[in-house]
């Protein structure tokens, strides 16, 4: 089973099969659908998924479905399966790559609310009029899950034509309250669920064939049950006692009834059963293959269609290979039973031995949590290690991070791999952290002799420096640092870790120390890298540094190649991640005013902050202001640059202290172009300060120029 039907039972309507249609309900659903937003709730088994997926069909809608399960409470897993039901309810609409739905980059969380409303607003874009959206199960979420207000932002969002039909165990939750106010949740509540005896006896006369039960047996069962379609039929189960008993369920506790029920009816099977049951139960998701391999049971393929046939609380998925899913009451009932009859080590064999099948079925988040629940650390570590770079392209760092937590500390302390993980994850929001990981990482992985590791948590460290903008002397230790590593491992152990050392090492350099020996040698590697580099992403983030370097040199003409090579990536901007893209954008503004196209400069500029006020990324705001400023003033047009520089001081006790000191020389040239020479002066000497504290060569260099010229305009010029 491929990744492909693992996705279908997480996607896609279950099978009905012997399925009563409840039209007095459809009828309800049919009103409901005048507003946005409808909710079914009720007890567990009380056929809210049941119902939702037989109105879909019989009324013939267009739906996206979606299950929801403990794997959403990382937003980017949610957002990432989503764009899989997207793309199953409206192939046509994906066919092509600018078709895709936005990625959740690591930015992107830091304005998760932004990034919801663009993902929302441009995935009912592409779906069908009428139709509608399936949220099952929404009862899985944990209550202070990120999800209700990922969802929450969503729905508001929804556009006429489109419903949003929620099946959960309880009320709306209160993050939902303000749509309630408004009068665009429709609810059908249990009591609405609740089956009539007109319905009892549709169900007994399809279910209970080889029963006869008579008026009064019927009226029995159908009080005993309370309208509970789970209790029915595990009633219909029992049937065999020839007197039923009288009492009434009691629907305050229906997962004990259940129990209670289930057990009666699991006594009588024969054991062959019990033992395929309880195993696969570990399951989350199967196909008869894996329950055969699991269970060593030939006659897997006929329990689970036996199963099935009779609505014995098993889901089945279409497909290749069809996938079944017991029903939650149900599998928590067999979890439970587990103890009783398997010992601690035949338990942790099960698992084990579920956790490779669920692997090779392309499961592995499921494989991974059983490996946890047996204790298979090794096994954990190499599934993170394995998947991690794949979950972080996906945009879902966060199913990394709850991996993590569940990890002992003191095994996350002593294995490089998770420590550089973590590392990886606190990037751009705890750089002091993010850095503690990556140096610990870094030395164990040299104590293993592990050169991949080695270079990969080198290029972490001097990546946290930098992204803190604080103190770029700190990239003294570590510039020397990779000379050392350069004698010790002489061979890079792939072409991306070259190019990714590469390209650090030119950053730690142009912004420290472009005095360096060898500065113009690894500056010069970086543009042959970065003329074959493949990764569009990272190339269009360094883009702005090589064309630094260019002007640094005087070699306008190496500019214009990089940014030419840049633009033959074109087809990938509108697919980019944010900050990928606002990079671009600051290059493209920065080699404009180098070359003298203002007006390009000052377009580059407009479009790259239309980018963040879209996607609420504002990590560049400051360089794309100030290359705005820059192109106004270059231009002599002082009042824009006047209002763009009012716009970057409002902003200034967030930046950090590289963007103060850009701030202030800025600043100092605004106030220049004036002829305000005091004011020139007070801002060059402020930056000079934080330029002082920041340790960044080249911002020192542009700061002594602007004082140099303030001077010499003052008439001082022996200070000058």
């Amino acid at each position: 089973m491929g990744r492909e039907n693992v996705t279908l039972s997480k996607i896609t309507p279950p099978l009905l099969s012997d399925i009563i249609p409840r039209t007095r309900l459809f009828r309800l659903m049919d009103s409901g659908r005048r507003r946005p937003i409808l909710w079914v709730c009720g007890p567990p088994g009380s056929g809210k998924t049941t119902l939702a997926a037989s109105y879909l069909k019989d009324r013939k809608l267009p739906c996206l479905w979606y299950r929801l399960d403990e794997g959403d409470e990382d937003a980017g897993s949610f957002f990432y399966y989503l764009e899989l039901a997207a793309k199953k309810a409206a192939p046509q609409k994906f066919s092509r790559t600018r078709n895709q739905l936005p990625s959740l980059s690591p930015e992107s969380m830091l304005a998760l609310p932004t990034f919801t409303r663009r993902y929302f607003q441009t995935l009912y874009g592409r779906l069908k009029v009428p139709s509608v959206i399936v949220f099952d199960n929404y009862h899985d979420l944990p209550a202070g899950s990120l999800l209700h207000k990922v969802i929450h932002d969503g729905l508001a969002e929804v556009p006429s034509g489109l419903n949003i039909l929620f099946t959960s165990r309880h009320d709306p939750p209160p993050t939902l309250a303000d749509f309630r106010s408004k009068g665009m949740v429709e609810i059908i509540p249990w009591n609405a669920l609740s089956l009539t005896i007109k319905e009892t006896k549709a169900i007994i006369k399809t279910h209970g064939k080889r029963l006869k039960f008579t008026e009064d047996a019927i009226d029995t069962l159908h009080r005993r049950s309370g309208g509970w379609v789970a209790g029915l039929l595990l009633l219909l189960t029992e049937g065999q006692k020839k007197k039923p008993d009288q009492s009434t369920i009691n629907l305050e506790t229906p997962e004990v009834v259940f129990d209670y029920l289930a057990g009666e009816v699991f006594e009588r099977i024969d054991d062959q059963t019990k033992t395929f049951l309880l195993k696969t139960a570990f399951l989350p998701g199967m196909t008869a293959p894996m329950a055969e391999s699991l269970t060593d049971i030939p006659e897997s393929r006929r329990i689970l269609n036996y199963l099935h046939n009779h609505n014995l609380f098993i889901e089945k998925s279409s497909g290749p290979e069809p996938s079944y899913q017991y029903h939650p009451l149900f599998r928590e009932f067999l979890l439970s039973q587990v103890k009783a009859r398997f010992t601690g080590d035949e338990i942790a064999k099960i698992q084990k031995d579920a956790a490779g099948l669920l692997e090779s079925a392309c499961q592995v988040e499921n494989a991974l949590s059983l490996s946890i629940d047996a204790g298979d650390w090794g096994n954990v570590i190499r599934l993170i290690c394995t998947q991690a770079p794949l979950l972080m392209a996906q945009g879902r760092g966060g199913t990394i991070s709850a991996w993590l937590s569940r990890h002992p500390q003191e095994v996350i302390d002593h294995t490089p791999w998770l420590l550089y993980w973590q590392g990886v994850l606190n990037l751009l929001t705890n750089q002091k952290e993010s850095q503690s990981r990556f140096e610990r990482a870094y030395n164990l992985f040299d104590v293993q002799r592990d050169a991949a590791g080695v270079y990969l948590s080198w290029c972490g460290v001097v990546n946290t420096i930098f992204h803190a903008f604080e103190d770029f002397s700190k990239f003294d230790q570590w510039i020397v640092i990779l000379d050392e590593l350069r004698a010790k491992y002489p061979v890079f152990p792939s072409e991306d870790i070259r190019a990714r050392v590469t390209y650090t090492m030119f950053l730690a350099l142009i912004y420290r120390n472009p005095m360096h020996p060898d500065f113009h040698a690894w500056a010069e590697e970086a543009i042959e890298i970065f003329s074959h580099d493949r990764d569009s992403c990272l190339r269009m983030e360094v883009a702005f540094h090589l064309v630094c370097y260019c002007h640094m040199t005087g070699n306008l003409a190496k500019a214009s190649i990089i940014i030419g090579q840049l633009r033959e990536s074109a087809g990938y901007f509108s697919e980019a991640a944010p900050l990928s893209l606002l990079g671009w954008k600051a290059t493209e503004a920065f080699y404009s005013w180098l070359t003298g196209s203002f007006e390009k400069c000052i377009k580059a500029v407009e479009e790259g902050l239309k980018v963040s006020n879209e996607t609420g990324v504002h990590h560049l705001d400051y360089v794309l202001l100030g290359q705005g400023i820059s192109g106004f003033l270059s231009s002599g047009n002082l009042t824009e640059a006047k209002r763009l520089l009012k716009k970057m001081a409002s902003s200034l006790e967030r930046g950090g202290r590289n963007d103060r000191c850009f701030y202030h020389y800025i600043a100092s040239w605004e106030a220049l172009s004036r002829e305000d020479i005091p004011h020139t002066l007070e801002h060059v000497r402020s930056g000079l300060k934080l330029v002082a504290k920041l340790g960044a060569s080249w911002q020192m260099y542009l700061s002594q120029l602007m004082m140099a010229q303030a001077l010499h305009e003052k008439g001082v010029d022996q200070k000058a």
